[in-house]
């Protein structure tokens, strides 16, 4: 049964903005990991994330999601890509699961968590970025 979410309409091709968009959120978490940021690497991590997932729903269905609960893009990107691998769901849900966490407890990330973090955010934007460019846009 498909839930109705709050979306907003985009333009489809807009998901080449917002695939940079994740590119560039993961380069700056890259860059954090380096420089013994972790926190900083893991939010970052995490926007990468949302803005990936945003880029496929805007590909396959014109729309991002709006909800202010996060985990109903995981939702919408099931409804973007009706044979979504378990396994791409749940880097989307691991990622959106500690958002809050990172940004608004006090303990911060170790660097074995931010790692994680990071490299489950690389993995789902090269997911994203061969599934996205299997789409023609105007």
């Amino acid at each position: 049964m498909n839930r109705k979410l709050k979306t907003r309409t985009v333009f489809p091709d807009e998901c080449h903005q917002l695939l940079r968009k994740a590119e560039e959120f993961l380069a700056a978490a890259e860059d954090a990991l380096a420089k013994e940021r972790p926190t900083a690497a893991g939010l970052a991590a995490v926007h990468s994330g949302i803005s990936t997932a945003d880029s496929v729903t805007a590909a396959r269905l014109g729309k991002t999601s709006a909800a202010p609960d996060h985990s109903a893009a995981v939702l919408l990107l099931g409804q973007a890509v009706e044979d979504l691998p378990g396994k791409t769901a749940q880097q989307l849900a691991g990622l959106l699961n500690v958002k809050h966490e990172i940004a608004y407890e006090t303990r911060p990330l170790n660097d074995t968590e931010a790692k994680r973090l990071v490299d489950t955010a690389r993995r789902f934007l090269t997911w994203a970025t061969v599934t996205v460019s299997g789409e023609r846009h105007g």
